[in-house]
This record gives structure tokens, sequence and C-alpha cells, in this order.
């Protein structure tokens, strides 16, 4: 295991682990809780 030395470092080797980029929008959320059958909030 390679030790990163600053956080620059660290930040970079994270960002590189995965490279797709996660959709974290409403419309995203919407749809992963259609997905779980919840049902919407009351409002």
């Amino acid at each position: 295991m390679t030790t990163r030395k600053t956080l620059d470092d660290w930040l970079s080797w994270q960002e590189s682990l995965h490279t797709a980029a996660i959709d974290m929008g409403l419309a995203r959320v919407e749809r992963v809780r259609g997905a779980m059958g919840l049902k919407p909030p009351v409002r």
C-alpha cells in the first residue's frame, strides 16, 4: 500500500478509484424511491 503524503495526493487517489460520475440529483432519488417501492411523501 502506497502512503499518500499530502491531502492533495490522497484526494487525487480517491478520485481515481471510481471514474464514472454518479447522478445524485432529485430525479435519480425519485427513481430509486420508486424502485424500492416506497410511497412519495405526503405534502
